[in-house]
């Protein structure tokens, strides 16, 4: 279970600084930053043609999974339930995809539900629960 809790550690810290490069890019368009885009060009676009309410809910999950990596790392009992909505909601996002033409996103969303699955176990949550 140690090598669980590290790697959920990690996941969240490196997701964090992904969701704040995004919404910044997407904030301040035109700078530097938006090589981190040069994958899915057409998503940049339709991002930015969202308005500014998508760079402010880029902020928002920035947060929410700094918070879900800083509980996980001081070992808080409610991090593990903020994980698992993070780790639930994507997948249902997923599965929305996945319905709406993009049948690969179903492992997307087979993926998410079970890492949601492992840190809402009993046995990650316990493990938690005990100090090193």
């Amino acid at each position: 279970m140690k090598i669980f809790h590290w790697c959920f550690q990690v996941f969240f810290l490196l997701a964090f600084v992904v969701a704040l490069a995004a919404g910044a890019t997407l904030a301040l368009p035109g700078t530097g930053l938006d090589a981190i885009w040069a994958a899915k060009p057409e998503a940049h676009r339709q991002l930015l043609q969202a308005g500014w309410a998508v760079p402010l809910l880029f902020g928002v999950l920035s947060v929410l999974l700094l918070a879900a990596a800083i509980g996980l790392i001081r070992r808080r009992r409610w991090a593990p339930w903020l994980a698992g909505a993070i780790f639930a909601v994507n997948a249902v996002g997923d599965l929305a995809d996945g319905f709406s033409g993009q049948p690969a996103a179903f492992a997307g969303a087979a993926v998410g539900a079970a890492l949601a699955a492992v840190v809402l176990g009993r046995r990650f949550r316990r493990h938690l629960a005990t100090r090193p």
